[in-house]
């Protein structure tokens, strides 16, 4: 297995960890009406911390030409499909919290939502444009 899809590995792992205490951590510890700027800032430091740890023998146990290896072709396919699925997931989170906060009364929150969405669109379109650009 490369070094890279270790990383990734290791990167779901601690994602799924850290997701799993953060949904606990709002449904009986009362974080949907606590303060959710302090939980979500656990739940960076604990991704990073926890990466750290849990890489640190993924990296000793692999060999230096494996980890310093060029991306190929299959490595740059691979992380394609993986941003394109997180913008899907990412979009799709997005509408639904979207929708939640215009039927619940949230306005501004729905306009700043929507007002992401559009902007980040319109930053995909101009990636393409001056990639179709630079390569013409």
């Amino acid at each position: 297995m490369p070094f890279r899809e270790k990383t990734l590995w290791v990167q779901l792992i601690a994602l799924a960890a850290v997701a799993a205490y953060f949904a606990y951590d709002m449904h009986v510890g009362g974080g949907v009406n606590g303060s959710p700027p302090a939980g979500m800032i656990g739940a960076v430091i604990a991704f990073v911390v926890l990466m750290v740890v849990l890489m640190i023998p993924v990296a000793a146990l692999t060999g230096p030409s494996d980890r310093e290896a060029a991306k190929d072709e299959r490595d740059r396919e691979a992380e394609r499909r993986g941003e394109a699925g997180r913008a899907n997931i990412l979009v799709l989170c997005v509408l639904a919290t979207l929708l939640y906060a215009a039927t619940h009364g949230e306005g501004l929150i729905a306009n700043a939502l929507f007002l992401s969405l559009l902007l980040a669109q319109a930053a995909g379109a101009l990636m393409q444009i001056l990639h179709y650009r630079r390569t013409a």
